[in-house]
């Protein structure tokens, strides 16, 4: 069997040390010291290495060198030079590399090992990327640098693969218009991932209980029909909100969170959409200045609503509606024809033990189905690629489902259970490893086919 081995720079106590962890150290330490965030740089990393199949084995490079010398690798061994960056693409540049040691550089060379560039946790892409063009332009030996190649001591002859968790199927075409045949883009949502190994003692532990919650749950009168959650402003979320107001889905039948009021946000950023779209008018926008909340204790603490949380009993709630994190961009109106990007906010309801509907992203549904996943009869639909006609399909759903009678709601809450059932398994038993492999090879693209 195939051993995937990830070169990084050190294991502090088994924990991977990526190259800009090591070159940004002394910053990043003073940070640790005096408990500021550090952005997205090591959750990929510890993701891939906690994996319980431990299908990818992080090394020390100059240890693995001394122990395969400068002869062959052993075919048995699949190798890679793994970089995490700090926070996302927009921060990583290719002077960076200049930081290896040469003896590293050399044996990267000599082998012909890639080099993963993974920026799997932040919504920005490989598209406009100022750090890529610089990148892709000393590849193609654009820079004005005296003795360029020896300056840069080959690196620009290595595969690099950018591994980004956002997907959009006409960009992965054209490869983001990026023609250099050394680099490569592919996509794996650490997000949906990244939570369920500090999860998963709960996740085991509360499974027998929270499954019989969910095998005795009823619909009555009382019971909400729906919840959204949400921390940050999205504009697919804003969306949502004035729509669910407009066609009379909140009073009595749902409830989302709205921390921040965003009428002004909304007229600032999204000032075309407003222009637009025909049924947003001033009355419904006064919407997104209605604070909301759901679970006053998280909002006090300052923890996202979106975050998962693993329970031992299902909620009084029939579905829960997931407002993806969708980028939406100007330029390129996004809003026209949609990334896909799954994180933790469809991990949530998976973990605790609720059917659900996403919104924000035309290929969500098919990502769970190549993951695994079983869908809902009722709630899962092939989205649009249009944000507009993708929140017209979420309405129907959500005012079909207000229609059914009583008796027809506990019918198909019953009929979910099962597959509530399985995902929450499903979820717990994933090889995020394997996954990782299988994006670092573009398989999944055959789910978007």
């Amino acid at each position: 069997m195939k051993q995937y081995i990830f070169l990084v720079e050190d294991l502090d106590n088994g924990r991977p040390v990526t190259l800009t962890e090591k070159i940004y150290s002394p910053v990043l330490s003073k940070n640790r010291e005096e408990l500021i965030v550090i952005p997205n740089f090591d959750e990929t990393p510890t993701l891939l290495n906690s994996d319980l199949y431990k299908t990818i084995k992080f090394v020390k490079v100059k240890e693995f060198i001394q122990q395969v010398g400068w002869g062959e690798i052993s075919a048995d061994y699949e190798v890679y030079y793994f970089i995490s960056t700090v926070h996302s693409l927009q921060t990583f540049h290719f002077m960076n590399l200049l930081g290896l040691d040469v003896t590293v550089i050399n044996f990267l060379k000599k082998h012909k090992i890639p080099v993963i560039i993974d920026s799997s946790m932040e919504i920005t892409h490989p598209l406009d990327f100022w750090s890529i063009g610089t990148f892709t332009k000393i590849l193609d030996k654009g820079i004005d640098i005296t003795e360029s190649d020896k300056f840069y001591r080959g690196l620009e002859t290595l595969e690099y693969i950018v591994v980004h968790p956002m997907y959009r199927l006409e960009a992965e075409k054209n490869n983001y218009g990026i023609t250099f045949k050394n680099i490569k883009n592919v996509m794996f949502p650490t997000p949906f991932f990244y939570l369920r190994p500090k999860l998963l003692n709960k996740i085991v532990n509360y499974r027998d209980s929270l499954f019989e919650s969910i095998k005795k749950k009823t619909i009555t009168e009382n019971s909400m029909q729906w919840v959204a959650y949400s921390y940050t402003e999205r504009l697919n979320r804003m969306l949502f909100f004035m729509r669910v107001h407009l066609e009379n889905l909140v009073k009595n039948k749902g409830k989302y969170s709205l921390l921040l009021p965003l009428k002004e946000k909304f007229l600032l950023v999204y000032k075309n959409i407003y222009k637009e779209v025909s049924w947003v008018n001033e009355e419904i926008l006064d919407v997104l200045d209605e604070i909301k909340t759901i679970d006053p204790l998280h909002e006090s603490i300052k923890k996202p609503y979106d975050e998962i949380i693993a329970r031992d009993q299902v909620e009084d709630i029939l579905y829960n509606i997931v407002l993806e994190t969708f980028d939406f961009r100007p330029n390129e109106r996004t809003d026209l024809s949609t990334p896909t990007m799954l994180t933790e906010k469809t991990a949530k309801p998976i973990v605790e033990g609720l059917p659900f509907l996403t919104f924000g992203g035309k290929d969500l549904t098919k990502l769970l189905k190549y993951y695994g996943f079983e869908l809902y009869d009722q709630l899962s639909f092939q989205a649009d690629s249009n944000l507009h006609i993708e929140l017209n399909q979420v309405i129907e759903k959500m005012k079909y489902i207000d229609s059914l009678s009583l008796e027809e709601k506990n019918n198909l809450n019953n009929q979910w259970k099962e597959v509530i059932m399985f995902n929450y398994d499903h979820y717990a038993k994933l090889n995020a490893g394997e996954l990782y492999i299988d994006s670092l090879k573009g398989n999944y693209r055959a789910a978007f086919n």
